[in-house]
């Protein structure tokens, strides 16, 4: 049965990360180090430098970067250990690789911490952190399953996501990474660089694909009457953007519309008939069609903020259209039946990096009108 302890850094007393890491360390020999986490600084890993040296090409590291913390200067510190260097890239910079796992495995023990310490100076020495260490015994069958749970996870990272996970095996593989600006430099930390701005448009890695946990939503009319000034409300959330969604022909005889269905999306709680005409864009003017045979058509127009892969490309005035009968089959049939038309966005839609990728719409209300938000990320 494994043997458990708790580390609650900064509030119990000699109980920091790299203490409880040393003693483990001193006091046994191993075989494998598997340590993955969110940040890596050169100070974080100077506090473990005895030990890191000494396990060499025994330790694994799979460590995120694009994240604004993560350093040129600590993943030159690995590679000198002669230490096996996975880098994690999302392909987005609001999604974090976050873990932080810290895996000492032998032949018959293993030790495993599991909490909310990076291997930086503060995740591992002064800010209040707090981890559980697992003592498990590799003969139980138990211990040795989640022993090798936690291992094959992390060994399969490169094989399940390669377009994301990066083995580094030199220096300047890790100084091309800082040249596109998915590492920090330690020595400049105090300048502040936008780095929303200077990601490359030609930057291709795709996003990271996961299994996320289905979304749970508001209520439409809690959505809707949320009236905070100058905050953006979050109003829809599309399934990963198809072909068609982002008016790519798929062959030949393929014509693009130049424009995109509103579908449930991952709102499953919305009648998509109607949400969109009387909740997210009813303060818009709407006006009916003048030809007769096409009079059902309502049409708007609204400015939306551009963000796409955390490029910000400012504003653009998009087209709306809602066909408002209640008697035509798409209505009957509970399909969609308000889309937003391209237009002089289209040269930045027809993009197949953008495949699979989530679009997200946000709706801000402010003293001269409502405002609205596209990021696609």
């Amino acid at each position: 049965m494994a043997e458990i302890k708790f580390i609650f850094q900064g509030i119990k007393e000699n109980n920091h990360h790299f203490q409880q890491i040393k003693e483990i360390c001193t006091n046994n020999q191993f075989d494998e180090i598997y340590i993955s986490v969110a940040f890596v600084t050169s100070s974080g890993l100077i506090l473990l430098e005895e030990i890191l040296k000494l396990y060499g090409s025994k330790a694994h590291f799979y460590i995120g970067i694009r994240n604004g913390i993560t350093s040129i200067q600590a993943l030159i510190k690995i590679i000198t250990y002669s230490a096996l260097l996975f880098t994690v890239d999302t392909g987005s910079l609001h999604l974090i690789y976050h873990p932080k796992v810290y895996l000492f495995l032998n032949q018959d023990t293993a030790y495993v911490i599991i909490g909310s310490a990076n291997l930086t100076e503060y995740g591992l020495s002064n800010n209040i952190e707090a981890s559980t260490i697992l003592k498990l015994d590799r003969s139980i069958p138990s211990d040795e399953k989640f022993i090798l749970d936690i291992k094959n996870t992390l060994l399969n990272l490169i094989i399940n996501h390669p377009d994301n996970v990066s083995k580094i095996n030199s220096k300047q593989e890790a100084f091309d990474l800082y040249k596109k600006h998915l590492l920090e430099n330690e020595r400049y930390k105090n300048i502040q660089i936008n780095k929303k701005s200077i990601y490359k448009k030609s930057e291709t890695i795709k996003l990271m694909k996961l299994f996320k946990a289905k979304k749970i939503i508001e209520e439409n009319e809690q959505i809707n009457n949320k009236r905070i000034l100058n905050e953006w409300i979050l109003v829809w959330e599309s399934n990963g953007l198809a072909e068609r969604d982002l008016n790519i022909p798929s062959g030949q005889n393929t014509n693009p519309t130049g424009s995109m269905l509103l579908k449930k999306g991952k709102w499953e709680n919305i009648d998509q008939r109607v949400y969109y005409r009387e909740n997210v864009f009813k303060e818009l003017e709407w006006k009916h069609e003048k030809i007769k045979a096409i009079k059902h058509l309502e049409r708007a127009n609204a400015d939306f903020e551009i963000i796409i892969k955390g490029i910000y490309y400012g504003v653009y005035n998009l087209h709306l259209t809602h066909d408002s009968r209640k008697d035509s089959a798409t209505y009957k049939q509970k399909n969609s039946l308000t889309q937003i038309h391209w237009e002089k966005m289209s040269i930045l839609i027809k993009d197949r990096d953008l495949l699979d990728r989530i679009l997200k719409l946000y709706k801000r209300y402010e003293l001269d009108g409502v405002k609205y938000l596209i990021e696609i990320d």
